[in-house]
């Protein structure tokens, strides 16, 4: 539900994979176990901005 109301509030229609990253961090139960693990919403949006907007994934890129 969170990752489609930052969707929303963005103006968007369709959820990016962003959008759910974002709402798992500021999850209570699941945001704690990933700031422990050294994920929080500055790490995901730092890999957001690194990756662009480049829908391909990770593997696909490095095939290029």
């Amino acid at each position: 539900m969170a990752a489609a109301a930052r969707a929303l509030d963005d103006g968007r229609s369709e959820i990016d994979a962003s959008d759910v990253l974002l709402a798992f961090t500021r999850d209570e139960k699941i945001g704690p176990l990933l700031a422990h693990h050294g994920v929080d919403e500055a790490t995901v949006r730092a890999a957001i901005e690194h990756r662009g907007a480049s829908p391909e994934p990770p593997e696909a890129a490095a095939e290029a």
